[in-house]
């Protein structure tokens, strides 16, 4: 499952444990809540990563970077 970072946006920092409690209902397995600076943590099936832009209080969804070394092998390294 991809990582997520999800920010709260500014009119529901108060209220992040609401938003919280939204996203784990719809399918992420949070992994940290850092509510001094409005964000949550988490990974999610990709099928679902939709559905959170419609919950109240989130403002942005970001997919953590993947990445990958080439096997030994690879002529390129």
């Amino acid at each position: 499952m991809p990582e997520i970072t999800i920010t709260v946006d500014d009119a529901h920092l108060a209220a992040i444990d609401e938003v919280v409690a939204a996203v784990r209902a719809s399918g992420v397995e949070v992994t940290g809540v850092h509510a001094a600076i409005g964000i949550i943590s988490g990974t999610v099936p990709a099928d679902r990563r939709t559905a959170l832009s419609q919950i109240q209080g989130v403002g942005a969804i970001e997919e953590a970077p993947v990445f990958r070394a080439a096997p030994p092998d690879s002529p390129i390294q």
